[in-house]
């Protein structure tokens, strides 16, 4: 249970990361 916890929550941070990056790319573009 807890891996499963890990991964899922490794896998929310990335997609925050990727968002607010492209989010960030767009405003400077």
């Amino acid at each position: 249970m807890v891996t499963m916890g890990a991964v899922t929550l490794l896998i929310t941070v990335q997609c925050e990361y990727i968002f607010l990056n492209t989010f960030r790319t767009g405003l400077c573009v």
